[in-house]
């Protein structure tokens, strides 16, 4: 039978009760001393319930505090993974100018936004241009950037000129400090599915230590007999949720690690194809900005937790998250009129939503 805590007026009625029954009185006088006793004491007793409701919380790490969500992910060799710096491992720009003038390390460049790079190598203009590789100045996801993007020097250089590109490589693996929620996940995966040296699971794991990425799916012989194929996705990533080749190849990297991969698999790490899902409607009540914005996330938060490599996006589904977000009362749904296929080895990515 559950224990149910009682509440601060019961406990001053338990306690005022308890207090005539042992004073052999009838009742306590409406303002007397007595009263004040029997509420100061219940109230005590009412803050000592509450942090012994607090501390049974804290036994399981999806009902804890973040202290102790962190004790459970560190004591199951998942710690919390930290922010990281794009272009760490991966992500260069390109630069013109004059034949034989040096980029030094530590040059500033910088996109539209503000966002700034330092070069990490010394690189020396060719044939008009240099390619030098950069890494971001502030930890974080803002600084992943593809390849094309504008970039300008922060500080003229002599010979150099002030306008560049992103690239040839995207600039990437920058990933904000993990969440609560994201940390829970990867704490329950590890508690359900304990390391059995190549298990489906233990890629799947292996994987989301990756900073950035945010789902995995281990595909047996996906490749044939002895393979293994993994797909990933960032969602958080600005140009997510489908990974970049850079991303890929640093996944790969990762898991191709002799502590990591068991030696007789063929791995192959791979990008999901992506199947773009956009809704049609021809009716929403209310039809308020606030209501379509509702549905908006709450397809898009659908499709990020059920979209998996294979799996259909079911109708049902679709039509359960519309109803659930706050506010809809009714809609007519014109597309997708049905289940919507998803191949082996792809994913369904939010598309558009039109409106009436």
């Amino acid at each position: 039978m559950p224990f149910t805590r009682p509440t601060l007026q019961q406990l001053i009625t338990r306690t005022e009760a308890d207090l005539a029954a042992r004073l052999g009185l009838g009742q306590l006088v409406p303002r007397g001393f007595l009263k004040a006793i029997a509420r100061t004491h219940a109230g005590m007793v009412h803050g000592l319930y509450g942090y012994i409701d607090w501390q049974s919380l804290q036994v399981l790490p999806d009902t804890g505090d973040t202290a102790t969500l962190e004790r459970w992910a560190n004591d199951l060799g998942v710690p919390r993974k930290s922010a990281t710096f794009a272009g760490e491992v991966l992500g260069n720009v390109t630069l013109t100018g004059t034949n034989g003038v040096d980029v030094d390390v530590g040059v500033i460049v910088q996109r539209a936004d503000g966002e700034r790079y330092s070069v990490k190598t010394l690189g020396t203009i060719a044939a008009g241009t240099v390619t030098v590789p950069v890494v971001a100045l502030v930890a974080g996801q803002n600084g992943n950037s593809l390849a094309g993007a504008p970039i300008t020097l922060s500080t003229p250089v002599t010979g150099v000129n002030a306008a560049g590109v992103v690239g040839p490589i995207d600039i990437v693996g920058g990933a904000d400090v993990e969440t609560d929620e994201e940390l829970l996940v990867r704490v329950l995966q590890r508690m359900q599915n304990p390391p059995q040296g190549g298990a489906e699971a233990d890629y799947v794991r292996w994987a989301l230590e990756v900073p950035g990425v945010t789902r995995a799916w281990c595909l047996r012989e996906h490749f044939g007999i002895g393979t293994v194929g993994l797909t990933f996705a960032v969602d958080d990533d600005p140009s997510g949720p489908i990974p970049s080749p850079a991303q890929v190849a640093l996944v790969q990297a990762y898991i191709d690690d002799p502590t990591r991969r068991p030696v007789p698999a063929t791995l192959t790490v791979f990008a999901p194809g992506a199947v773009t899902v956009n809704f049609v409607f021809s009716a929403i009540t209310p039809a308020t900005a606030e209501v379509k914005a509702a549905v908006e996330v709450a397809l898009a938060d659908l499709i990020r937790r059920d979209g998996a490599p294979g799996d259909p996006l079911l109708i049902s589904h679709v039509r359960e998250a519309i109803s659930n977000a706050p506010g809809e009362s009714d809609y007519v749904l014109t597309t997708p009129a049905g289940n919507t296929a998803i191949a082996a080895g792809s994913i369904p990515v939010m598309g558009t939503v039109t409106w009436p």
